[in-house]
């Protein structure tokens, strides 16, 4: 018998195996292809096959779904705050946000489903310690700012939209607010500097200090920043952009197949140099695939998650 009638032969039995493996014989017969050629086919398999292993380290990247959070990895269980509620008390997630020792969640608790709106919850370290839940009406994103003191939200309800930002143990003391003409529908805050990122419904990001002057404005419909807070990865028609905003240079970072989903959800770029982000998936699109995306190497992979996001703990 030779080796790739053993390869072939499984738990089936019969004269259709028979067949399969005599013509399997016959065709590598008559390529005649020498053994050589053969074995570096199989290595470069191999190694294809390594290098789509692409993965944070242990504690950078989390799931979530409409009703709940996962951490990967002991590490993640550490960085990312214990509930101190049952999450059965919160449905219709619809945006997480992680980073060390504490985590943002927009989502309807049944104080919210009254009002048909969302809030804010804001979960620390402290297991003991209730989550603060910060609520506006129609609000629809929120982003903490790196030391976790204050929170910036994406706000459009009858009285308007507006970027807001506040203190989050007090809430009624609002720092910034920002009117504008469309409502926002990503937002995130940069983890080194006082800057904010959002993106407005004609899909145009704006990056804005706290005073509210305009630092920039690019096109794109989802962002991300760099753990350096200098770069922007920026979703743009299903490829994404690097922009720098001290030089406003724009870079390609991975050029994605006219066919490719849109992406959907924020963009998270971990300290290892990982980019997460979100796309459809499923028949009919109401499933999630996960793409994992290596900036110095270049590599990707990808990996249907269900009904759940991955995102990035900053």
């Amino acid at each position: 018998m030779r080796w790739w009638d053993a390869q072939w032969l499984g738990p089936s039995s019969g004269k259709r195996q028979r067949t399969s493996t005599r013509w399997l014989q016959f065709s590598f017969e008559q390529m005649k292809i020498p053994s050589i050629k053969l074995s570096l086919a199989i290595l470069a398999v191999g190694a294809c096959s390594a290098t789509v292993a692409v993965r944070p380290p242990p504690g950078e990247l989390f799931y979530w779904s409409y009703d709940r959070v996962d951490p990967v990895g002991q590490d993640a269980k550490r960085l990312i705050p214990q509930m101190a509620f049952k999450a059965s008390r919160l449905s219709n997630i619809v945006d997480v946000e992680a980073s060390e020792g504490q985590i943002l969640i927009v989502a309807a608790d049944e104080e919210a489903k009254r009002s048909f709106g969302l809030a804010a919850f804001v979960l620390r370290r402290d297991r003991d310690s209730a989550p603060v839940s910060i609520r506006r009406p129609g609000l629809v994103r929120a982003s903490l700012s790196p030391d976790g003191k204050m929170v910036a939200l994406g706000v459009c309800s009858a009285n308007g939209c507006h970027l807001e930002v506040m203190d989050v143990d007090a809430p009624s003391a609002e720092v910034l607010r920002v009117t504008l003409s469309d409502r926002i529908t990503s937002l995130a805050w940069n983890p080194r500097e006082p800057k904010i990122a959002y993106v407005t419904g004609g899909n145009v990001v704006h990056v804005v200090d706290l005073t509210g002057a305009n630092k920039a404005q690019v096109n794109g419909n989802e962002i991300g920043w760099s753990s350096s807070g200098e770069k922007l990865v920026i979703a743009r028609e299903g490829d994404l952009i690097t922009y720098d905003i001290r030089t406003g240079a724009e870079n390609s970072l991975l050029r994605r197949a006219f066919w490719k989903s849109r992406i959907v959800g924020r963009i998270g770029w971990s300290r290892s140099g990982i980019v997460a982000f979100n796309t459809p998936a499923g028949i009919d699109g109401n499933k999630v695939e996960c793409n994992l995306y290596d900036v110095a190497t270049g590599v990707a992979r990808s990996e249907e998650a269900g009904f759940s996001f991955c995102g990035i703990v900053r």
